[in-house]
């Protein structure tokens, strides 16, 4: 039997349908990385103002400031590495942060 040239172009997109029906019903093996990590990632570093060179409570304020940015950063940082491990990434990242008892003791 001799299948005209419209018949064969549909037994041929038989499998790649089927392919396409199965393939829909799988998890997908990737998803995009929390958004709130990525937006502390990429946070601007706070911006000095004249007056931290002639107060020392604005440096003070200004280096609390940064010390605190870097801390965020650095955070996302290490929640985004620990994310894509979980997706099977080969990169080493810094362990999880442990919450301290006194930090969980109220006052």
């Amino acid at each position: 039997m001799t299948l005209s040239p419209e018949r064969r172009r549909t037994h041929r997109l038989i499998p790649l349908l089927a392919l396409l029906a199965v393939s829909g019903c799988a998890e997908p093996r990737w998803s995009y990385p929390p958004l709130a990590d990525l937006s502390a990632a990429s946070e601007a570093k706070p911006a000095p103002t004249a007056d931290i060179t002639t107060s020392a409570r604005a440096g003070a304020d200004y280096s609390a400031a940064v010390e605190a940015w870097g801390d965020r950063v650095s955070a996302a940082g290490g929640r985004l590495c620990r994310y894509f491990v979980s997706l099977g990434v080969k990169v080493g990242c810094p362990a999880a942060p442990v919450a301290s008892a006194a930090a969980n003791m109220a006052p």
